[in-house]
């Protein structure tokens, strides 16, 4: 049936795509009723107009390339720009670029069609999703890896992926996959996941390299659920195409290895209840439709010495040979084993042009009648498991490349089948290894409905309430749990959601009619089916009496170790002042106004007390000077006064030695230092002086110009305030004095109160 071209132009015109047909040379000769809306533009503004003009000047060199890389290849090509739509915001586009040829095969014009991805680029920015899984991916596997999350941002890539972008991982891992390519959004959704019953995303497309080239590639992507189906991200194997799409007949026969890939996968999930049946029936499909005569399964143990082939197909007239290839010994293949154990595949076209170093491998293989092979490796986990293999017999075979990528996704599709045969038989061993260690477990576990109905307990629990476990299931909580256990799981029940924390609850639990109580901590959290209804509730329960007993034996002995240590400095600084009589009371009024300027400096309760108390002895380091120079009535000569300035430093090697729990040795030592260096013993400036050795220094300034000394009268309180005022930023903290003349000034402050 032929269409005129009215009746093609009405058809594009209905289609909501955006579509358009330039030159070579980008002029528009041809643009659908979508592009001209988009545009905000009649048909006839736009013909003739160069199509570089309606996109950024920086996409134009790119675009550019894309035209020369179109010609060169012949084919089609994909790849997402911007474009801003006149007078509003930029928009996305993802475009399909085809190639379009007159009769002669010549190259006329590129046919552009353009999807709008601006809103699943937006909805980006919006989603965000936990990270766990993937530790199962292999850094060196032979094709490109990479796994996104809900979002489609790239939280893993492999080796092989930064070599195919061109760019290290940390330029990949964090960004969104449409950066790098333009796979549609709307796949990379749970919902395309739930339609599909493979779970997989299968995709041919182009990687933009950040040198401007474009390469193709084909994603073959596996949903990645939680245990609960919950969908996390994609798992992706990404292949590069850029030799393979040289041909446009191999994108046929691409297409119908997809569906058998997608088919088998699909069998090989659903045929788990007879895994080895359903593994045969899909070599016989791959070995048919790649026309091999023999098709196989090895692998290998765990020690990697010897390796069996387990699942075989072969095709008429092709003598079975499973049973004579049983527990081989991998000595015989040293080349084969290097090279799967480096995660290479092997492919061999004529047997008689493997290499050299396969003398031993090449001879086994021509006594078995092959004429060319196919191997490719796959792991369960981490770790090498084995091969699916291809055989030819009856001659050569030149094995298509685009054929050996989707090849090694069933070989893989295999290996996690066999995987999970070996798990689930691992979880059925585990489940019950698990369930005696609960049972024999000292904490308490308790399970049960929402209507306060036990279903489990375990020994431990039954133990303590002095009920057998068999009889408490079924029993309703309010038989044996006090009223404020009771209280507490009814209130926390409603609040229960899937995949949160634990609520925690401390009490005192008394079962009824016992008289023994211990304190217990609960943790609780909810058991939810797939549509996120509450099943049970699972409480853990551990003794912590002997904790709660330790704190309170730890709380007193801090309380009697505080008295102790204030009783200490008390008494230290009575020695000090009966050893220089002038200056009695002086100590504890330099702590008091320490620590008011402490507090108004917002410092921590810990640090407030550590500068009181240092205050309390600051000067405790004069015990060691003469009395007659302490209580000399005149000017002290430079002598006397070095033999008084050693006084902070011998107090800090006395209380040094004492491994005091707070820093008192330094903060006496430094109580003299002063801002601008001018200071002693060791001459620090600034930020070097500890914050309560400044906030001293202050109040121990004041309180001297205030009190009466043997050599000099009281000068007063004004004058001491003048002298810290004049001096703040120089000698003293600015932050200190401000603080201590508000005290006095605003506030009231006297040592009268003392």
């Amino acid at each position: 049936m032929a269409f005129s071209a009215e009746s093609l132009k009405g058809i594009l015109d209905r289609i909501p795509h955006l579509f358009c047909l330039f030159t070579l040379d980008f002029h528009l000769v041809f643009v659908n009723a979508a592009y001209c809306r988009y545009w905000g533009k009649t048909e006839e503004e736009l013909l003739g107009k160069n199509w570089l003009e309606l996109i950024p000047p920086e996409s134009h060199v790119a675009m550019e390339k894309v035209r020369d890389k179109l010609l060169r290849s012949e084919g089609s090509l994909t790849f997402v720009c911007e474009t801003e739509e006149p007078g509003k915001t930029k928009h996305s586009h993802r475009w399909t670029q085809t190639l379009i040829s007159n009769v002669d095969d010549e190259a006329i014009a590129i046919q552009a069609v353009g999807h709008d991805v601006t809103e699943e680029r937006k909805a980006l920015l919006k989603l965000t999703e936990s990270r766990r899984l993937f530790h199962t991916i292999l850094e060196d596997m032979g094709e490109g890896i990479v796994v996104m999350d809900v979002h489609r941002n790239i939280t893993f890539c492999n080796r092989k992926m930064t070599q195919m972008l061109k760019l290290p991982a940390d330029k990949i891992i964090g960004h969104s996959v449409l950066e790098f390519t333009s796979v549609p959004p709307e796949s990379i959704t749970s919902s395309f996941f739930l339609d599909h019953l493979d779970g997989s995303l299968k995709y041919q497309t182009d990687l933009f390299l950040p040198d401007g080239n474009i390469l193709p590639v084909y994603i073959s992507g596996t949903a990645l659920r939680d245990k609960d189906g919950e969908f996390l991200g994609i798992a992706a194997i990404v292949e590069d195409l850029s030799d393979r799409l040289k041909a446009r007949a191999s994108v046929s026969r691409r297409v119908k290895l997809e569906q058998l890939a997608s088919r088998i996968s699909f069998s090989l999930k659903n045929g788990e209840d007879d895994l080895d049946s359903t593994i045969d029936a899909a070599l016989g499909r791959i070995g048919s439709f790649i026309g091999s005569d023999r098709a196989y399964v090895f692998s290998f143990n765990r020690d990697y010495t010897t390796m069996t082939n387990t699942h075989e197909w072969c095709a008429e007239g092709i003598t079975p040979e499973k049973k004579n290839l049983q527990e081989l010994s991998t000595k015989k293949f040293p080349w084969w084993m290097e090279n799967l154990q480096n995660r290479n595949r092997i492919i061999i076209n004529d047997v008689e042009n493997m290499p050299e170093e396969a003398y031993l491998e090449k001879e086994i293989i021509k006594s078995q009648g092959i004429r060319s092979l196919l191997v490719l490796p796959y792991y369960l986990g981490e770790d090498l498991g084995g091969f699916v293999g291809l055989d030819k017999c009856k001659d050569s075979f030149a094995w298509h490349k685009g054929d050996i990528a989707l090849l090694q996704l069933v070989s893989q599709m295999i290996g996690d089948a066999l995987r999970t045969k070996i798990y689930r038989k691992a979880l059925e061993y585990s489940e019950k290894r698990y369930r005696s260690i609960v049972e024999n477990q000292q904490d308490f576990v308790l399970r049960f409905d929402p209507d306060l109905k036990v279903t489990f307990v375990n020994q431990a629990f039954s133990t303590f309430i002095c009920k057998d476990a068999d009889k408490l299931k079924g029993m309703d909580l309010t038989d044996f749990c006090d009223t404020c256990t009771l209280l507490f799981l009814r209130e926390v029940i409603p609040f229960l959601k899937p995949g949160e924390e634990p609520a925690v609850y401390e009490e005192g639990f008394r079962p009824s009619g016992s008289r023994e109580q211990k304190d217990l901590e609960w943790m609780v959290n909810g058991i939810f089916d797939d549509q996120g209804n509450l099943m049970e509730i699972q409480a853990v329960a551990r003794d912590i009496s002997f904790r709660r007993k330790a704190e309170r034996d730890r709380e007193e002995f801090v309380s009697k170790l505080k008295n102790s240590l204030e009783k200490t400095i008390g008494i230290i600084s009575h020695m000090v002042e009966v050893r220089d009589p002038y200056t009695g009371g002086h100590h504890e009024r330099v702590a008091h106004l320490a620590r008011a300027i402490a507090d108004k400096l917002g410092l921590p309760e810990e640090e407030r007390e550590c500068i009181y108390y240092a205050a309390l002895v600051h000067d405790m380091g004069k015990i060691n000077v003469p009395s007659e120079i302490l209580s000399k009535p005149g000017k002290l000569d430079p002598f006397e006064f070095e033999l008084i300035k050693e006084h902070s430093a011998l107090a800090y090697q006395v209380l040094h030695r004492g491994d005091l729990p707070l820093p008192l040795d330094e903060i006496i030592l430094q109580h003299h230092e002063r801002m601008d260096g001018s200071g002693y013993p060791n001459g620090l400036k600034g930020e070097e002086i500890l914050p309560g050795a400044r906030i001293i220094a202050v109040a121990d300034v004041v309180e001297a110009m205030c009190s009466h000394r043997p050599y000099r009268p009281s000068r007063g309180i004004d004058l001491a305030l003048e002298e810290i005022d004049q001096n703040k930023g120089i000698l003293y903290d600015e932050k200190v004095v401000d603080a201590c003349l508000e005290l006095f000034r605003k506030e009231g402050f006297t040592f009268q109160d003392l």
